[in-house]
């Protein structure tokens, strides 16, 4: 592998070229230079959203279940969305029916229905779709015409009784299928309940509330966490997961359409062990096709990662992996072998042996064809996340975290959900850091990087209950364990020297390059660090910015702790909301990532709005999946500054 310091200085006027053309105008204020260009550099700032349109122009917002009709048109159950959604063969993505972001719970016709959260849905061959409106404990119908009836349960009611539709209660339904004369299978609480044609509805197998772990026939079967139901082969096939956190076992039961348990695999109790199972499909002749979605981790550091598609035949026995691999957790199209998933969620069987995958943290929808390669492909939505290297316009990332720049204008991006170390190179040419672990080791969602004036590059991985690792990776790709962070360790920076500085709860630790750690200063538990040539470490902490010299001697330069706002100003007058990425340039400017918002703050603590990254199309203004919108890492450059925000690369310039 190349080293890392091998860019030319003079290729650094290609990388403020790039930056410094398209995109939108930000005017700055209070001295701040004016005329600022910001635009996506690198990946893509699509995300969540309930866009219609064509492909990877449409949008899902958490796509939880999928099913397919005899024609080949998809339905999805886009569950933070509260609508369902249909995608027809060429790849047109419309709204069958609910209104985007309006939950509730109505019948009616098209967008004038509403649901909550629904996910799991079924379709029969003439395109009738079945939903487990999960948030409003009841089963739905859809005709093909976007005519929307309540099947059974009590709007808002949740429970367990069986009986004619208007009496049954439900208790949030989860995956189902349907077989052609609309009978009903779903996975809820604890057992799986069987809707008849004409809305009566009894329980399949296990006991409703009683949870468990047993063999049988229908009322003799016990479940722990039925995840999904599946029909094929005149036969009704039920997963179910771990009821024990962190071990990702689970199993895949066969019933006959009476409920009786039929011999499947090699156990005599005809119940085939599975990994992290959290859907699954059958075709008619009775293949189960299981989505693998999970971890086993008997120990802190032990065990594996599942994100995998595999089939099981129809007695059980033969086990193939169509796509997907074991602890290779990312987003890459291609051939079944090296195609690779970042969170599938649901599978769904149709014409032509053709598979799709609902991929929820990327908000894609994914196919896998029915030819002897089973190529991936993304079917439609989630170009925000993904694999690719290349020139910096094609390439994607997946919810990339850390940022960090060389002095000779080499990039290093932690592309946290691909979890992988990512260099784009000063002439834009975007690759993966090859990297070779000790035995048993690897990335563990990279959540920052820092990368010094030396050939040593750090990264600092995602929280587990242990703590986090910071691993050291040296100029040929060979890393080790270098420290152990606390917990609450959220940043790191590197001088020139390659020591590195960790922002741990409550202290900044400063760890040499042999190993040797102490804290330089207590009192702080940095979001954001940057370090400069004189040794000199900022940090961004509870509304402030400040910085810690060589002594440990700490200093605030702008804000109030404890005081939040959105104010420039000097020195203790200015507020910010919650500053985190922070970098550094050559005359000593701190620039502050303020969620949306980059903050310039000057040696003397002056305070002035760079530029407002909302501005840009595409970049999220509410909350998702539980995080606000923010610019996660920031870089400078020779006169341009990077962050990151969503699944992009943006660049600023000319910063000065």
């Amino acid at each position: 592998m190349k080293t890392f310091i091998a860019m030319k200085a003079g290729l650094l006027a290609a990388i403020v070229g790039l930056a410094a053309c398209g995109g939108k105008v930000e005017t700055g204020d209070g001295g701040t230079p004016g005329g600022l260009t910001v635009k996506v550099y690198a990946g893509s700032l699509q995300g969540p959203g309930s866009r219609d349109g064509s492909g990877t122009a449409a949008q899902f917002n958490e796509p939880r279940d999928v099913a397919q009709d005899a024609a080949g048109n998809v339905y999805v159950a886009d569950a933070a969305s509260h609508t369902i959604r249909k995608i027809t063969p060429q790849g047109a993505v419309s709204t069958l029916a609910g209104s985007a972001g309006e939950a509730g719970s109505a019948d009616g016709t098209g967008a004038a229905a509403r649901f909550t959260f629904p996910a799991g849905v079924a379709a029969t061959d003439d395109g009738t779709v079945y939903v487990s409106d999960t948030g409003n404990h009841t089963l739905r119908r859809i005709t093909p015409q976007g005519v929307v009836t309540t099947v059974a349960g009590g709007r808002g009611q949740a429970g367990n009784t069986d009986g004619a539709a208007t009496v049954a209660r439900f208790s949030a339904p989860g995956k189902l299928a349907v077989d052609q004369d609309g009978t009903l299978y779903v996975a809820a609480n604890h057992a799986v309940r069987k809707v008849a044609p004409d809305g009566t509805v009894s329980t399949f197998a296990g006991k409703s509330g009683e949870q468990g772990q047993a063999a049988g026939n229908g009322a003799q079967a016990r479940f722990a966490y039925p995840v999904s139901v599946a029909l094929g082969g005149g036969n009704v096939f039920v997963a179910q997961g771990s009821n024990i956190t962190n071990l990702g076992g689970g199993d895949v039961r066969k019933f006959s359409r009476q409920g009786v348990a039929l011999p499947y695999g090699a156990n005599p109790n005809g119940v085939v062990a599975v990994s992290a199972p959290v859907d699954i499909a059958a075709d008619s002749q009775g293949n189960v096709f299981v989505a693998s979605n999970g971890a086993e981790q008997p120990g802190p550091g032990i065990g594996s990662t599942y994100r995998s598609i595999e089939m099981i035949a129809p007695d059980g026995r033969t086990r193939t992996t169509l796509a997907g691999a074991a602890s290779d957790v990312r987003t890459v199209d291609g051939p079944g072998a090296s195609a690779r998933f970042m969170d599938p969620q649901a599978v769904a069987t149709g014409p032509g042996g053709r598979l799709v995958v609902a991929e929820t943290a990327t908000n894609a929808i994914r196919a896998i064809d029915g030819g002897a390669a089973r190529t991936v492909t993304t079917l439609a939505g989630g170009t925000a996340g993904g694999y690719v290297d290349g020139a910096v316009g094609a390439a994607r990332f997946n919810g990339p975290s850390g940022l960090s720049a060389t002095p000779d204008g080499t990039l290093f991006v932690a592309d946290t959900r691909n979890n992988v170390l990512r260099r784009i190179t000063a002439a834009g040419a975007v690759s993966t850091v090859a990297v070779t672990f000790p035995a048993g080791g690897g990335f563990n969602l990279p959540a920052a990087v820092a990368a010094g004036a030396g050939t040593t590059v750090y990264a600092l991985d995602a929280a587990t209950a242990v703590g986090r690792q910071v691993h050291a990776i040296d100029s040929a790709g060979r890393a080790t364990r270098f420290y152990s962070a606390g917990a609450g360790a959220a940043a790191i920076a590197a001088d020139a020297a390659a020591n590195l500085y960790v922002g741990e709860a409550g202290q900044l630790t400063v760890v040499t390059p042999a190993g040797s750690a102490r804290v330089l200063a207590a009192g702080i538990s940095a979001q954001g660090l940057a370090v400069d040539s004189a040794g000199n470490v900022y940090f961004s902490d509870n509304g402030t910015v400040g910085v810690v010299d060589p002594a440990g001697r700490v200093t605030v330069r702008a804000g109030r702790a404890g005081l939040a706002g959105d104010a420039n100003g000097t020195g203790s007058d200015a507020r910010f909301n919650r500053p985190g990425a922070l970098a550094l340039d050559a005359a000593g400017n701190l620039y502050v990532a303020d969620g949306l918002k980059i903050r310039k703050v000057t040696p003397p603590g002056v305070v002035t709005l760079l530029a407002d990254v909302a501005t840009l199309d595409g970049v999220p203004q509410v909350a998702t999946g539980g995080q606000a919108p923010a610019v996660t890492g920031l870089a400078w450059v020779a006169g341009t500054l990077y962050g990151i925000v969503q699944n992009a690369l943006i660049a600023i310039a000319p910063v000065h």
